[in-house]
């Protein structure tokens, strides 16, 4: 088992979002088998169908779904949410909030990057807010993980199939956030990163024992690789 396996081992609730980028059918299995539930968010629907899935919650103002996919769901297997195109929330924030309320911690999210660039800030805008959840970002060549001081505040780098040799990008989702970094090529010790600054990107794993860990504030840890398959089982 890899370390992206042990990663994902701890309960989560599967977000498929509607982004026409994302993760091929296999993947989507093998996430969808390991979740505590699966959670359509509007277009997401389309890609579960696609790979046979049936979720557990289907939320949105279904603006974005497939009528094939939509006409598919089977309101006694699925729960159905439909909420006013008229809101001041994406669908992905509503649903955010929807899981976090049932008492779920970790978060799986996927086909969310990509297409409209202003889409793409928003969904990362959404995880910002999201701060009591820890989330995992996987799409085809970008994985992302929040993490903060309050949740999951330390993390081994191998637990995110990063080793030695490969390359990471870290970023302050807060003003004035402190990390530290041991293990890496450029090491920090509780060093302040301004809000999306440029001073933690294209660092490099030297150490199989390199982690992260949050003193202050909440971060986005970015690797950009092929995603393959055996990553997951």
């Amino acid at each position: 088992m890899t370390g992206g396996s042990q990663s994902l081992c701890m309960p989560y609730a599967l977000l498929v979002a509607g982004s026409p980028d994302g993760v091929g059918s296999e993947i989507l299995r093998i996430l969808a088998s390991n979740a505590s539930c699966v959670v359509a968010v509007d277009g997401g629907g389309d890609p579960l169908r696609a790979a046979e899935i049936t979720p557990d919650l289907l939320i949105g103002d279904f603006d974005s779904i497939s009528d094939v996919a939509l006409a598919a769901v089977d309101a006694q297997v699925t729960e159905i949410v439909q909420v006013s195109s008229i809101k001041d929330e994406s669908d992905l924030a509503l649903a955010l909030a929807v899981i976090a309320r049932r008492g779920t911690k970790r978060v799986v999210l996927t086909h969310a990057l990509g297409g409209r660039f202003d889409h793409t800030l928003a969904v990362l805008g959404a995880l910002q807010a999201a701060s009591t959840l820890a989330v995992d970002v996987i799409d085809t060549y970008t994985q992302i993980r929040f993490f903060s001081d309050e949740v999951e505040p330390r993390m081994l780098l191998a637990d995110f199939c990063l080793y030695p040799g490969e390359e990471f990008s870290l970023f302050s989702l807060d003003d004035q956030a402190l990390f530290t970094a041991e293990g890496v090529a450029y090491p920090a010790q509780v060093l302040a990163l301004s809000v999306l600054g440029d001073r933690g990107v294209s660092n490099v794993v030297i150490d199989p024992s390199a982690y992260l860990q949050a003193h202050k504030g909440r971060f986005m840890l970015v690797r950009t690789l092929p995603l393959e398959t055996e990553m997951l089982k």
